[in-house]
């Protein structure tokens, strides 16, 4: 079943809400990302599962600065 919910972006965190829950998710447990198709960003995390942000979710323009910010993190986190 899918869970659909929303995404915030922060200096310390990945923020992911839904009707159920809403989860502060650190830069640093981000092992890494895979961009799919250029729609869809896959990021596979240390604990928990993993999660796919869509392009279908947000205006075009917001998904390429959140693809952008979710590059510059990762590679941070990996350090």
């Amino acid at each position: 079943m899918l869970n659909y919910g929303s995404f915030e972006i922060t200096d310390q965190h990945l923020i992911y809400k839904s009707k159920t829950t809403s989860e502060n998710i650190n830069w640093t447990d981000l092992l890494s990302y895979k961009l799919i198709d250029s729609k869809h960003i896959l990021i596979k995390r240390e604990i928990g599962t993993n999660l796919i942000i869509s392009e279908t979710e947000m205006d075009k323009s917001d998904f390429k600065i959140i693809t952008e910010l979710i590059k510059e993190r990762v590679k941070k986190s990996s350090r």
